[in-house]
């Protein structure tokens, strides 16, 4: 790969802010949608991404540049992956996931001292509000672990990590996400 054409991309892409406004939904989507010239065909930002950043990467990393899913991240294969950046991410959302689950269970429980202690993690809320703020710190990991990295797959990665977080808070409907907590929490 010539890294040129790496920083090309990189350089062309919207810059990334943790917002929520939609004016900040329209210049990143605006802006992608124009670089990869399909302003009208639906598909997620993410997808336009791996479709030009895979113009530029071996098969391989390509490969793994398209399995990268936060649904996903926290697996093995990723906690061990080659790249660096990915396997540090991956392993923070795996203590995230394992932090959080002792959470839910201290708020089962009802045992106070255990909820106070997860209160630096998360601050209560509605689930909504809650979730909000694991993005947050998801979004701080990866820009602490973005130091160093500017136009190569370890940017690269950061970049894609950081969309999908994002196009997963802008894809929040508090009247669906209501309904389908009711419905969790009343099968349990």
């Amino acid at each position: 790969m010539i890294s040129g054409h790496l920083e090309y991309l990189m350089s062309s892409l919207p810059h990334l802010s943790f917002r929520n406004t939609e004016e900040e939904q329209l210049r990143v989507s605006t802006t992608l949608h124009k670089y990869a010239q399909r302003p009208e065909e639906p598909v997620s930002l993410s997808e336009i991404l791996e479709q030009e950043a895979a113009k530029f990467l071996s098969e391989k990393k390509a490969a793994l540049f398209r399995a990268i899913d936060l649904r996903t991240i926290h697996q093995t294969h990723f906690q061990e992956s080659a790249c660096p950046v990915l396997a540090d991410f991956a392993a923070f959302m795996f203590r995230q996931k394992k932090d959080v689950e002792g959470l839910r269970k201290a708020r089962r429980a009802g045992s106070e001292q255990s909820v106070k202690d997860w209160d630096l993690l998360i601050q209560p809320g509605n689930p909504l509000e809650e979730e909000v703020q694991l993005m947050q710190h998801q979004w701080e990991q990866l820009e602490k672990g973005s130091i160093g990295y500017y136009a190569d797959f370890g940017a690269l990665v950061i970049y894609k990590l950081k969309l999908l977080i994002l196009e997963r808070w802008w894809g929040f409907d508090q009247e669906q996400g209501m309904k389908l907590f009711l419905q969790t929490t009343e099968r349990t």
